[in-house]
């Protein structure tokens, strides 16, 4: 987290950008994936079904995900919608929202 820290204080710096600014972060995807579900399912459902289902892996075995989740507009099939899910490891994106509140930087988003 200090190269981290250490890169994004550079960077401002190289772009003239006052440091208490707000960004939106764009993180590599850690996990993608879809699933059908019931159409009925509540978005809270959702996000539980899609939870066990990460999970799974081996990534999140040890590490609570966070979830991040859309539905395909046009993949409804009788009682199913598909969705398209990502998912990141908790205590990762916690330890960079906290380095950068060290900076002065505040975490407006995470694509």
């Amino acid at each position: 987290m200090e190269a981290f820290k250490n890169a994004v204080a550079e960077l401002f710096a190289e772009l003239r950008l006052p440091i208490k600014s707000s960004i939106v972060l764009n993180l590599p995807m850690v996990f993608l994936g879809s699933k059908e579900l019931p159409l009925l399912l509540a978005d809270d459902a959702v996000t539980e079904a899609l939870t066990s289902e990460v999970e799974q892996s081996y990534i999140f075995k040890r590490y609570e995900p966070i979830i991040s989740w859309a539905g395909a507009n046009n993949s409804q099939s009788g009682d199913l919608r598909k969705l398209f899910y990502s998912a990141i490891q908790k205590n990762t994106l916690e330890d960079i929202k906290a380095a950068l509140n060290e900076l002065g930087i505040t975490l407006a988003g995470v694509e």
